[in-house]
């Protein structure tokens, strides 16, 4: 699930780049789903982080502010990389 919150990560960059605000939106929301998957297997402060990144990226994308979006998603894409 770790592995699969990570492909759709990357997604959400190549939606953002097709300026697909719907796909972007159902992206994250999926995102959203996989997380409560695998979160909990990982240590408190992570889960915060994991919690704090995508929840920057839902604000982003609610808002449709698009570039907000992009780096909110390379700052879970670095997270994400830094997790066992």
């Amino acid at each position: 699930d770790q592995a699969r919150f990570d492909l759709w990560s990357q997604r959400v960059l190549v939606d953002l780049q097709g300026d697909e605000s719907g796909a972007v939106q159902g992206d994250v929301t999926t995102l959203e789903l996989i997380r409560d998957r695998f979160a909990h297997l990982l240590g408190n402060a992570d889960h915060m982080q994991l919690d704090k990144y995508l929840a920057k990226l839902r604000t982003a994308v609610d808002a449709k502010k698009f570039a907000a979006a992009a780096t909110a998603a390379h700052q879970l894409i670095e997270f994400l990389a830094g997790l066992p």
